[in-house]
């Protein structure tokens, strides 16, 4: 097995019939029999990596026979021909065996790349007497290829030192020879691949507070696509074409840019770089492909990452004063800008991540400029948030609850054109059609509204059922899976219990009455706590010889409301105690229930 994926149910790629029986050995080509291969052949086998490999032994014994001829000076030129061809086709087989997405098979496309990039070279050191610096361009497109096989085998110190060395070699061969359209299009894809490759570096550490690597990212990528219109240019001013490579390089560039605006939590700049892109991707390659389907999984994401940050910031906007929120800076890998300094004042107005918890009033500071580590007292930094400022009023709660809200409605809206696109193009069987009802499934469960969470059980079901079909038990998709339809049942199975309901969709989860009575008597504590218009203890209201804590309506009123209570007002101008606040409260969620979900089964 070289190419191809093992699960996928095959088209006859002579006559187009579904569920072909027959295989070429690459595992890339379906067919209905022996018949139907035969006439593809001629049009398969420059894709065919089986017939590659024993033409590359057929090409190479057939310059070892040239060589031995030495009596012909001409042959020298044919033998540099063949070995240019021979080359190619060590690249070619690369790129059709990484096309797989099998690591598998990885070892044997970095073979054939080595073996490309050695004949290359060796060609590049001939090509010295005519100094037309070829050779050493196609050795620099083999690094590239070689370092886009590292990334997608997780070797990234692998995959930076390849695209480093291509790069070095590519700016001296553009000193040598001077730029083109061509070498700078080259220069953009390489400065693209490593942006990626830092990009995917910080989101698998988790996002963590060390952004380094994804500013890194967004300055060689901000980079390639200033080279890309300066190419663009070129081509204007002697009247050129953008190749079919150089084309797809742009909408690529926004694509990831805009993952990397997403990953440092710029939404207002991610959001319309990702619009462009999904644009000039569906003029470019059409509504229903491979690219526009990345796009809708990039703008997937964005939404999903977006809300999140929105529902951080909400939790942060508690019922309390904002001086209650002076904590929310102390959390490990949170943003905080620093302000205030009088002894060094030149750090004032620079972000950060904290990296150290607090300890006398001091916390561990990593600016993003300089990665210089700082130790700071909590007066001289403030919290940052990446949606909004520090959120205390209930109008601005309530903006940022609908926005939470139309955010979750254009996830399930890109998941599912993501979906209807992938059915059209793979059809069931297959395993993106597994990943996208999955994606589907796990969006309609952050709702958290008994109809959509029915939707969410079924999504996973087809996904899961899918992976049966195509995939062996031990397949780590499966397992995944069925993790995620194991949990959409839980959540469905929760709405059975009475009174399970949640009052606000999108943001909190749902609750039964009692849960509600434990967080509302929780919420009363911390108002009263915090001071939030706290009422005196009135005279005569003791309770077995202790004072009974009471606060004021309007702090009620302000923090049932800060709480998500929005339409919630006080009847009573009477201070309340913890059982009146109590019951007040989870009367207004009981009523905010039914209305949020009136379409949904009725609280009991």
């Amino acid at each position: 097995m070289i190419g191809g994926d093992p699960r996928e149910y095959g088209v006859c790629h002579a006559c187009g019939a579904p569920d072909a029986p027959v295989k070429c050995p690459c595992l890339a080509a379906h067919y209905c029999d022996r018949t139907c291969q035969k006439k593809d052949h001629s049009a398969h086998k420059d894709r065919c990596t089986t017939w590659l490999v024993k033409d590359i032994a057929r090409k190479g014994e057939e310059i070892e026979l040239m060589k031995e001829k030495k009596s012909k000076s001409s042959s020298v030129c044919d033998v540099m021909k063949k070995e240019e061809e021979l080359a190619e086709q060590h690249r070619s087989v690369g790129n059709l065996v990484r096309g797989a997405v099998q690591a598998l098979h990885y070892p044997m496309a970095e073979k054939h790349y080595q073996k490309a990039l050695k004949i290359h070279r060796r060609l590049a050191q001939r090509d010295k007497s005519t100094n037309t610096g070829i050779q050493e361009f196609f050795s620099i497109l083999t690094l590239e290829d070689l370092g886009q096989l590292y990334k997608f085998w997780n070797r990234w110190d692998d995959a930076l030192e390849v695209f480093q060395e291509a790069l070095e070699s590519l700016r001296r061969n553009m000193r040598s020879h001077g730029s083109n359209p061509a070498s700078l299009d080259s220069l953009a894809g390489i400065l693209l691949s490593q942006g990626n490759i830092y990009n995917r570096q910080y989101n698998s550490q988790g996002r963590g507070p060390d952004k380094a690597k994804c500013l890194a990212a967004k300055a060689l990528v901000e980079e390639a696509l200033a080279i890309h219109r300066t190419a663009s240019l070129q081509t204007d001013e002697f009247s050129l074409e953008f190749g079919p490579s150089t084309q797809n390089h742009y909408p690529l560039m926004l694509l990831e840019l805009g993952s990397i605006y997403t990953s440092l939590e710029l939404f207002d700049k991610a959001r319309p770089t990702l619009k462009e892109a999904l644009d000039l991707l569906s003029r470019r390659f059409g509504k229903e492909s491979v690219e526009t389907v990345t796009c809708h999984t990039y703008m997937t994401n964005l939404c999903h990452l977006h809300t999140m940050a929105l529902v951080t910031s909400m939790s942060q906007g508690s019922a309390c004063h904002a001086g209650m929120l002076q904590s929310s800076a102390c959390a490990l890998g949170s943003r905080v800008l620093v302000e205030g300094l009088t002894s060094k004042p030149e750090y004032n107005g620079l972000e950060g991540c904290v990296f150290k918890t607090v300890k006398d009033s001091r916390i561990g500071v990593c600016l993003d400029e300089g990665n210089r580590k700082m130790s700071l007292n909590l007066v001289n930094v403030r919290p940052l948030l990446a949606t909004a400022p520090l959120l205390v009023t209930v109008e601005q709660r309530k903006e940022l609850y609908k926005q939470i809200q139309d955010l979750t409605t254009e996830r399930i809206a890109s998941c599912k054109e993501g979906l209807r696109i992938q059915l059209k193009m793979k059809g069931v069987k297959h395993l993106n059609t597994a990943i996208a009802y999955d994606n589907l499934g796990q969006s309609y469960l952050m709702t958290y509204r008994l109809a959509e969470t029915r939707e969410a059980v079924d999504m996973h079901k087809k996904a899961d059922r899918i992976m049966h079909r195509i995939a062996g038990d031990d397949d780590p998709y499966l397992r995944e899976f069925a993790q995620h339809l194991h949990k959409a049942r839980l959540h469905c199975d929760q709405f059975e219990k009475a009174g399970v309901l949640s009052a606000m969709p999108c943001w909190r989860p749902p609750t039964s009455r009692h849960c509600d009575r434990e967080a509302m008597a929780a919420l009363f504590q911390e108002i009263q706590r915090a001071g939030v218009n706290t009422a005196t203890h009135c005279s005569g209201l003791q309770h077995r010889g202790s004072s009974c804590p009471r606060i004021s309506s309007e702090a009620m009123q302000q923090g049932l409301r800060l709480y998500g209570l929005f339409k919630f007002t006080s009847s009573s101008p009477d201070p309340v105690d913890v059982t009146a606040f109590v019951a007040l409260a989870c009367d207004e969620l009981q009523k905010m229930k039914l209305e949020a979900n009136c379409d949904s089964a009725p609280v009991l």
